[in-house]
């Protein structure tokens, strides 16, 4: 592509020429609102992504701590077999319309291998229904029943059951409220029914009387904004002289922010949290998924489809989570 375009668009958006060219280029970097401005203007110009590689991977890159290393693990694959891995990276799991961007480009690629990670919606799913007749689909974010696809990642279910004990086993005197992720992810459904099962057959009591806090989807989830929305959310459903235990079925990096303003005495449980120097740093306890291992693992289960054809060994390949903050 002409880099006089590249400079056009940028003058014309206001934008600095290198982060139109991570856009174009499917770059990290880049925020959600600026990334759609600028594929908007890119789509209006009729230009297209031409770097996609036989093994093609679709991956956000928020929150960092996540992601990054997911990455990690995928170019771990690449490297160790000699194979290129093509990326298009977009900036948060519910930027819907920039995966539907980048699927779109992929299937008129004639790509081998996707491996996406993206929350399921029905317009993706629609894609992805057609992508799996004539490639291989590796999901690493939710364990859908598409015909011919393949996830790598938590059990889910598991995950949800081991959390359900560590409540019962440290925080069954704290009253249990369970935060209500905005979005449908199946995933999520998954844990929370492992976690009710757990506490349900040793202590139905406490299932019974846990509490399911909705919380709204105007704002995103990994902002300050939101922290201080959930903050009113919770001190409006909570009384302060109660002492209580939230638990997320799915990885919200602002919880405990939005404890803290909170002023609620509260601990909190759930999934996929950050971590600094191995050791837990915001919730008392976390279910994290292994990630490097999760994408090491897609990226050698791609890698062997590509050289032999052949394709994993069952539909559903798990990868151990870790517990870490309990005692």
């Amino acid at each position: 592509m002409p880099n006089a375009t590249l400079s056009e668009i940028a003058k014309k958006l206001g934008l600095s020429r290198s982060t139109v060219s991570k856009t174009f280029h499917h770059c990290s970097g880049v925020d959600f609102e600026t990334r759609q401005l600028v594929l908007d203007a890119i789509r209006d110009a009729n230009l297209k992504f031409t770097d996609f590689k036989p093994i093609h991977a679709v991956l956000p890159d928020t929150p960092a701590y996540f992601w990054k290393t997911m990455r990690q693990g995928l170019l771990a694959a690449s490297k160790e077999s000699g194979t290129p891995f093509g990326f298009s990276i977009y900036t948060n799991p519910v930027n819907f319309q920039t995966v539907l961007e980048y699927l779109r480009e992929a299937e008129e690629a004639e790509i081998r291998v996707l491996i996406l990670s993206a929350y399921m919606t029905p317009e993706i799913y629609g894609i992805l229904q057609r992508m799996v007749r004539r490639c291989c689909v590796i999901l690493l974010t939710e364990q859908y029943d598409l015909n011919s696809s393949f996830y790598v990642g938590s059990d889910a279910y598991r995950d949800g059951r081991e959390m359900g004990k560590l409540y019962l086993a440290e925080y069954s005197d704290y009253a249990l409220y369970i935060i209500d992720y905005p979005w449908y992810l199946l995933n999520n459904e998954l844990r929370l029914k492992g976690f009710l099962d757990a506490v349900r057959e040793a202590k139905p009591e406490l299932a019974e009387q846990a509490v399911l806090l909705k919380t709204g989807n105007d704002i995103d989830n990994s902002t300050k904004a939101y922290a201080a929305y959930l903050a009113r959310t919770l001190s409006e459903a909570v009384r302060k002289d109660t002492p209580c235990c939230f638990y997320a079925p799915t990885g919200m990096s602002q919880l405990p922010d939005a404890i803290r303003k909170s002023g609620l005495d509260a601990v909190c449980i759930g999934h996929d949290s950050a971590f600094s120097n191995n050791q837990l740093t915001e919730y008392n306890a976390s279910c994290n998924q292994d990630t490097f291992r999760q994408g090491y693992t897609a990226g050698e289960a791609a890698v062997r489809f590509l050289k032999s054809g052949q394709v994993p060994p069952q539909k559903n390949l798990y990868i151990p989570s870790i517990i870490k903050g309990s005692q």
